[in-house]
């Protein structure tokens, strides 16, 4: 039940969910947690239940706070922690990396993927910089497209679910495969 929840709320028009939650910045929030319940880290990465889930956020001020409201809660029995990465790009022990269009410019020319970790940001050419997942819009709705081949390069199991909702695209043509 709780999945179909997060479903809905993943295909819900722009402004009818910004009228509920209120600000795009919240809007966004929403999805990145959503998509920390669908997704499963390797073991080595996110050992047990008494582990961390931790978002990084290098982001404005806005998006970092609204993802802070959700620390200390619960996802898959991971206790959520958010820290901000500003300008110095330290992605260590992050699971979930948020990476704004302000930052990701020198992000991609300082840090390397590593094992385990979710990139997620919202500009045209984000997969093909190495991104996993990134929001677009089309028409009135946020949405959100995937490289499968960056989350498996990343040990990550993206639920169907959650593909079914996406655009899955193909880093290196950076065309829909859809």
């Amino acid at each position: 039940m709780c999945y179909v929840a997060v479903l809905v709320a993943l295909s819900l028009p722009v402004r009818s969910a910004i009228a509920e939650i209120d600000a795009p910045d919240k809007l966004k929030a929403a999805y990145i947690l959503s998509f920390a319940k669908l997704i499963s880290w390797p073991q080595d990465v996110l050992p047990s239940k008494n582990a961390n889930l931790v978002f990084c956020a290098a982001a404005s001020e806005s998006l970092t706070n609204e993802l802070r409201n959700h620390s200390g809660k619960s996802i898959q029995g991971h206790r959520v922690q958010i820290v901000a990465l500003g300008k110095r790009g330290d992605s260590l022990g992050c699971h979930i990396v948020y990476i704004d269009p302000q930052h990701s410019f020198r992000w991609f020319e300082r840090v390397k993927r590593m094992k385990g970790q979710l990139w997620v940001g919202e500009e045209e050419g984000f997969i093909n910089k190495g991104g996993v997942i990134n929001f677009y819009i089309d028409g009135e709705k946020l949405r959100f497209e995937i490289s499968v081949e960056h989350a498996k390069n990343s040990s990550l199991d993206i639920s169907s679910r959650l593909l079914n909702l996406a655009k899955i695209v193909d880093s290196v043509k950076g065309g829909a495969k859809q």
